[in-house]
C-alpha cells in the first residue's frame, strides 16, 4: 500500500471497505476530500500531543 491523497489511488488501495459516508464514489480523492482526510489528521494528533503533555480542556466557567 502505497502513502498519499489522491484520486489516482484505487479505493481498494486506501482501505475503503465500504463503510465510509462519502455519498457520491466520484468526490473520492477531491480537493475537499482531501482536505477533510488531513484536517482529521491533523486534530486526532493534536489531542494525541495534548493527552501527553497532560494538557486538559479549560472550563469556561471557571474565573481564568
Amino acid at each position: 500500500m502505497r502513502n498519499g491523497l489522491g484520486s489516482s489511488l484505487a479505493l481498494a488501495e486506501c482501505g475503503d471497505a465500504g463503510k465510509g459516508n462519502l455519498a457520491d464514489p466520484k468526490r473520492f480523492g477531491t480537493v475537499d476530500y482531501n482536505l477533510g482526510v488531513v484536517n482529521g489528521i491533523l486534530n486526532v494528533e493534536a489531542l494525541r500531543l495534548a493527552q501527553e503533555k497532560g494538557i486538559t480542556p479549560r472550563d469556561c466557567s471557571q474565573e481564568q
